[in-house]
């Protein structure tokens, strides 16, 4: 009986090809679709997952009043120590620094670059690193990191202690192994090897190459019961079943009598809580964050898309069914004559269901398989899948094929089994309108879908446009950033000048300063400020940003007020002991607005700030217009600017002419080489370096196009499909009209008209949501482009012109034969 519906299925699709492959085709690419997508979607809310679910990440949120402002992922050095002392349930702790901030502490000059470098067979290996922290002992421990050569307890317990990614241990010393061999830090300090381990997985928010053991700061920096700076990311492990609100409350109480000033900070107030470091990546959206964070309602929007996708799929396979299924209206009537019961008719046809998906599935996975090299290519993610061999996979497609059978199937089933073999016998029920309504609703989803993804497709792409396109304040074409050399030594000013003097030799250069910072990235340092005379409790925080006398000529940074400072008007790194000072510093607008000032009566205003430990005196000289310092999504930034004594800067930014791009970055590296002698030349374009910023938006705006276009190319197999069988029912109409002097056009109007008609139905129904939604996804930008006539009015358009192409295609042939064809049968 089995092996009589299986054949019954296979003749009945062999009959009908063109809507076999039309269902078959339409299932596998949804079906394709959604499996990427669920792909991409387990990987980014699958980040540290891997990790102990009792760790946390103890960071801060600000409160200004009452409301929530934001908060910082990093903490100070004393929250860890205090969070062992204090609360028992506390099994551990550990913290991670940047070691780029403590260079003064560790070698002779203060520098912002880091260097590791190692002598191979008397061959300088030498390179500029990023991904370097501090970590405490405890580390590899507790996270899940596997640690290929070396002890996890003992690794980072002792100082000038170093652990490297296995990438590093390749890059410095080959084959050989690493353990026990000595990487310099800028030439100067020694650090051992004692630990490899393996690269850390992509889907970590904590992202580093080289590890060096917390022991070997404190030995210039005992900051174990210091308050005052938020720069180590701190992490304990709980005791299971701890009661994290409990832990909260005391450790807030505990800080605000310990340290009034910390938790009370300027004109915010700040509370300490745990967050499981499974939920940082999609939930953070913190100061000073280690790596970039993704987006829950990205995700959301996803698993929503591949869910409407399936949707459109099995719409389709609905619709088709039902259409197709009238045509053997007869051949059920004759099988309940000859006595088969419905429950036989509904397995029959519940057997095509399977048939049909389960090829659908199978081709799925075979296109998922061949499209995921470029899938991962699409999404800027490496993520890692043994594609045949993991359950979940084989899982997932199980619940696409159950669904699809037992789910879909269903209606169909039920309601072609339903026939009444008196009218199906007699031909009434082929004339009848059973199931246009159901199909008409069906279609008009389809349509809303598409809508909805085209519009969102449009807006996004345009925003995206408006952001790359607007005016950031600054120069950034035609600039070439360098990292700063990482080894200085004696005579780094005067080095430092004859690269800037050998730089303006060359043609085509046209301007060169040096900064700590460049547009286009966090600034590093911070403080609070206040006008002269005025109480730290009404302090204000801005940034601060280290740079030279020609960085706002450089980058185009327009001086509203007052002047630049002069090449001696520079500032110490330390206070002097008794002595009084009056730094020279310039302010962005919105900084002196925040201190209550005009860009006029902010000149010679002087104020006060902490650099360290110490506070510091200096006078406003000069008012520069606002920039976006980072992307345009964030409002302005509060920035200072001041000249530092040390020159030992992290990059130097160089603006040429557009014409021999290449041949002047060459000449700019043999200078550079030239003057900074074994230094590595690492540089990059500051337009490409900016643009970076939105990679993710970017990245997401190609992946919804892509899938809208799968989406909309769903939907035409589906109006193929029913276009097809609707000229095919109505072919003697035709001739009939043809014959009573209709022309072509006229029947093509015909049957283009109800489509259409459902078209603008559910156009009305999506116009609303299209505005409201794209308005308030806008409200995350500080500037947008709006929601433009375009966005409202394209996505219509163009499922017209489809529509209307679709069904002209697939019915002209037929409206231009001749009616004796159709007639003369009769």
């Amino acid at each position: 009986m089995i092996r009589n519906y299986f054949l019954v299925t296979l003749r009945s699709m062999l009959r009908n090809k063109v809507f076999s492959i039309i269902t078959v085709c339409g299932l596998s690419i949804a079906i394709t679709a959604s499996f990427l997508l669920y792909q991409y979607v387990l990987f980014e809310s699958g980040y540290d997952r891997f990790q102990s679910e009792h760790i946390y990440r103890v960071a801060l949120k600000q409160f200004q009043g009452n409301s929530l402002d934001g908060g910082l992922a990093a903490n100070t050095s004393a929250m860890g120590p205090a969070l062992k002392r204090e609360l028992p349930e506390v099994v551990n702790f550990t913290r991670l620094v940047k070691t780029s901030l403590f260079t003064s502490s560790l070698t002779k000059a203060v520098t912002n670059a880091l260097e590791f470098s190692h002598d191979a067979d008397h061959t300088l290996v030498a390179f500029n690193e990023e991904g370097v922290y501090f970590a405490d002992a405890p580390f590899l421990t507790m996270f899940s990191f596997p640690l290929l050569a070396g002890d996890p307890q003992k690794a980072l317990a002792e100082p000038y202690t170093v652990v490297i990614t296995e990438s590093m241990a390749k890059k410095y010393f080959g084959s050989e192994p690493a353990l026990g061999k000595t990487l310099l830090l800028n030439r100067e300090l020694s650090l051992t090897v004692t630990g490899v381990l393996k690269d850390i997985p992509e889907n970590s928010h904590l992202r580093f190459d080289i590890l060096i053991s917390y022991p070997t700061i404190m030995r210039t920096y005992d900051g174990d019961d210091f308050w005052g700076w938020t720069v180590f990311y701190t992490y304990v492990q709980l005791v299971p079943g701890s009661d994290i609100g409990a832990l909260e409350s005391k450790i807030n109480e505990y800080v605000k009598k310990r340290a009034p000033d910390f938790s009370d900070y300027l004109d915010y107030h700040r509370r300490v809580f745990f967050q499981p470091v499974a939920d940082i990546h999609l939930n953070s959206r913190f100061w000073n964050e280690q790596s970039p964070a993704g987006d829950s309602r990205t995700i959301y929007f996803l698993s929503l898309l591949s869910v409407l996708i399936l949707f459109i799929a099995w719409i389709n396979y609905i619709n088709l069914s039902t259409a197709k299924g009238l045509e053997r209206s007869k051949e059920v009537g004759l099988r309940k004559v000859v006595g088969a019961s419905r429950g036989q008719l509904v397995i029959q046809f519940l057997t095509d269901a399977f048939v049909v998906n389960l090829s659908a599935v199978l081709t799925a996975i075979a296109l998922a398989g061949l499209l995921w090299p470029f899938f991962k290519q699409l999404v800027g993610k490496d993520i890692q899948l043994a594609f045949f061999t993991s359950p979940a996979t084989w899982g997932v497609a199980g619940i696409f094929l159950l669904v699809g059978v037992l789910v879909i199937g269903s209606y169909p089933a039920m309601m072609l089994s339903s026939f009444n073999p008196a009218q199906v016998l007699k031909g009434k029920f082929l004339k009848s309108s059973r199931g246009a309504s159901a199909r008409k609703l069906m279609i008009s989803f389809q349509y809303f879908v598409a809508l909805l993804l085209i519009a969102g497709t449009l807006l996004s792409s345009r925003q995206l446009s408006h952001l790359l396109s607007q005016d950031t304040g600054y120069v950034k074409d035609q600039i070439v950033v360098i990292e700063g050399p990482a080894v200085y030594d004696s005579m780094t000013n005067t080095k430092v000048n004859l690269f800037r003097k050998s730089l303006s030799e060359i043609p085509g250069v046209t301007g060169m300063t040096a900064s700590a910072n460049v547009p286009g990235q966090s600034i590093t340092e911070g403080s609070g400020f206040i006008k002269e005379g005025g109480n730290w409790d009404d302090a204000m925080g801005a940034a601060v940003l280290g740079t030279d006398t020609s960085f706002f000529n450089t980058y185009g940074i327009r001086i509203t007020e007052g002047r630049r400072f002069n090449e001696n008007e520079s500032m110490d790194f330390r206070r002097k002991k008794d002595a009084a000072e009056n730094i020279r510093l310039v302010a962005n607008h919105e900084f002196v607005n925040r201190l209550g000032l005009t860009p006029q009566t902010a000149l010679n205003q002087k104020i006060s700030f902490w650099w360290g430990p110490d506070q510091r005196d200096g006078e406003i000289v000069g008012v520069v217009a606002d920039h976006h310092q980072q992307s345009l999504k964030d409002p302005y930034e509060a920035i200072v600017y001041m000249q530092p004594q040390w020159s030992t800067w992290k990059y130097f930014s160089i603006r040429m002419s557009a014409d021999r791009r290449q041949q002047k970055i060459e000449a700019i590296e043999e200078v550079f080489k030239n003057v900074f002698t074994d230094n590595p030349f690492v540089t990059f374009q500051l337009d490409d370096y900016y643009d970076e910023q939105y990679d993710v938006d970017k990245k997401l705006g190609l992946l919804v196009r892509v899938f809208t276009v799968l989406a909309i190319i769903i939907t035409c197999l589906g109006l193929v499909g029913l276009t097809v069988f609707t000229v095919s029912q109505r072919m003697k109409e035709m001739g009939i009209r043809k014959v009573l002097g209709s022309s072509t056009i006229q029947i093509l109007y015909l049957f283009s008209r109800d489509l259409v008609r459902i078209l603008v139905a559910s156009y009305v129904l999506a116009i609303p949501l299209i505005i409201l939604g794209g308005r308030r996804w806008l409200t995350q930008f500080t500037s947008s482009v709006g929601v433009e006539w375009q966005v409202v009015a394209l996505p219509v358009i163009i499922l017209f012109m489809i529509t209307v192409l679709v069904v002209s295609a697939l019915s002209v042939k037929r409206a231009l034969e001749s009616p004796v064809k159709a007639l003369k049968y009769e």
